[in-house]
């Protein structure tokens, strides 16, 4: 993933100090810093611009540099002209005043009035530009949070498209809530969606090399605190590891969504939990149960944090303690693991029902989540929508069931607080689907800004009340 390239000009005029007290070049240096903690580039435009024509080089330096994101400062008072020839750029854009050096005296750069006059102008007679404010200094918070936020979506934002997901066989059976249309994911999201045969997985399972299972399995050992499963179901395992990275490189793949079952049970007789569990440890972002819309939203997340993201389901519900068990049957990220680490056991729901001469099957990857904050964020309707919440793992009222598992709880949206009974209302009124992408790190208005970009709704949490509300 390439890194999100910044723009830096700065406007001034000769009646004011910007040029005399070095305002621009303060701003250039300081920035530098920050952009290079972000791991953003930064591109400036040497000269303070004060005309039209000067605005009008600095476009064609800016052109060559193929910027993502332009930041204007309003380095003192500009003229209103100035302006055009930088909106000609067709990018996003970040307008930025700065503090007055003193408010003794003459005015000395006026930047605010600056500030306000471009916006206006760019508001007035370019009303489809996508811009955002700064105010201040970098390296201090009231600049830096809003940039670093800024940053951080633009990740994800330039990086989707053109990003190829791979779906991996169908939805599994009867999960009609996963459906989607994948021109509209397209059209909206710039992804392309990528069929392949779930035999071909099978195929490519059956191509790994002796050579290359055994350093998988090794790998494996070597993640896990505890390995309960025998010699067969490591290596089946690691053969599903090793065809999933066949494909990811001869189709160039960025994540996957993976029809995990009825298929991986009637001709490989396991479960790929684990596999997929290694795959979003390896930067490699796979879904489970064929669901492609939650595997786009944790590819997003893998942008945004650069972290292993997961899925789950939403399994136990207790009101007394305003937590909410969110599990699946075993994929979860050995990074997510507590201090108990990760278990591969066998596959606990595989077995339930199975005749015991069959003996056991499958490798789960066996986790309680380590507490901390995490963030939820799923992409909704085709594209058009998201729906986000930032929440904590907690104790919980008991061990999460076998599996991979935390009690989620305090939580909240767009930094309020959200009820227990808040959250299964809005599910409700929505009909969000069973499945919810979540990364480690509270990052909601990075997914709102990033909503923002992409001219996405947020949907709003609904508050419950005890009657049947309307539509």
């Amino acid at each position: 993933m390439r890194s999100v390239r910044i723009g830096l000009v700065g406007l001034g005029f000769a009646n004011f100090e910007a040029r005399n007290l070095r305002i621009f070049e303060r701003s250039r240096d300081e920035l530098r810093g920050l952009t290079d903690r972000c791991g953003a580039e930064l591109a400036v435009y040497q000269e303070v611009v004060e005309t039209a024509e000067e605005a009008e080089k600095a476009v064609r330096y800016l052109e060559d540099q193929k910027i993502d994101f332009l930041l204007i400062q309003a380095s003192s008072f500009s003229l209103g002209d100035v302006l055009y020839p930088l909106l000609e750029l067709k990018t996003r854009f970040g307008f930025w005043f700065v503090p007055e050096p003193s408010y003794d005296g003459e005015l000395p750069l006026n930047s605010l009035t600056g500030f306000n006059l471009v916006v206006s102008i760019c508001r007035k007679y370019a009303g489809s530009v996508q811009y955002k404010w700064f105010f201040g200094w970098p390296g201090n918070a009231s600049f830096d949070e809003p940039l670093t936020v800024t940053l951080q979506a633009l990740r994800a934002v330039t990086a989707l498209p053109g990003s190829r997901v791979a779906q991996i066989g169908s939805i599994v059976p009867t999960f009609d809530n996963l459906a989607y249309d994948s021109e509209e994911l397209a059209k909206r999201l710039g992804i392309e969606v990528v069929p392949i045969a779930v035999e071909e997985l099978f195929d490519r399972c059956r191509q790994v090399s002796s050579k290359r299972t055994k350093e998988i399995v090794i790998h494996l050992k070597q993640r896990a605190e505890r390995v309960l499963v025998d010699s067969e179901s490591l290596e089946k395992t690691a053969r599903v590891i090793g065809a999933m990275e066949m494909l990811r490189k001869e189709y160039r793949l960025d994540a996957a969504a993976v029809k995990c079952w009825p298929e991986f049970q009637s001709e490989l007789d396991m479960a790929p939990c684990a596999a997929l569990a290694n795959a979003n440890d390896g930067s490699f972002p796979s879904g489970c149960e064929g669901d492609l819309v939650g595997t786009i939203s944790m590819l997003i997340g893998h942008m945004i944090t650069g972290s292993a993201p997961t899925m789950n389901d939403p399994v136990a519900y207790d009101e007394a303690s305003g937590a909410i068990q969110m599990w699946h049957c075993g994929p979860g990220p050995a990074s997510w693991a507590d201090e108990a680490g990760q278990t591969l056991a066998y596959h606990h729901t595989l077995n339930r029902r199975r005749d015991p001469d069959q003996g056991l099957a499958g490798v789960s990857s066996d986790i309680s989540f380590r507490k901390g904050p995490v963030t939820v964020m799923r992409i909704e309707e085709n594209g058009k929508s998201i729906f986000t919440f930032e929440a904590q793992v907690v104790e919980g009222p008991a061990k999460p069931y076998p599996g991979s598992g935390g009690w989620f709880s305090e939580f909240t949206s767009d930094k309020k607080q959200v009820s227990i009974r808040d959250m299964v209302e809005t599910i409700s009124a929505y009909g969000i689907e069973h499945h919810y992408p979540v990364c480690f790190g509270h990052i909601e208005h990075v997914y709102r800004e990033l909503a923002s970009w992409m001219s996405l709704h947020v949907l709003p949490f609904k508050t419950w009340k005890p009657y049947r509300q309307g539509e």
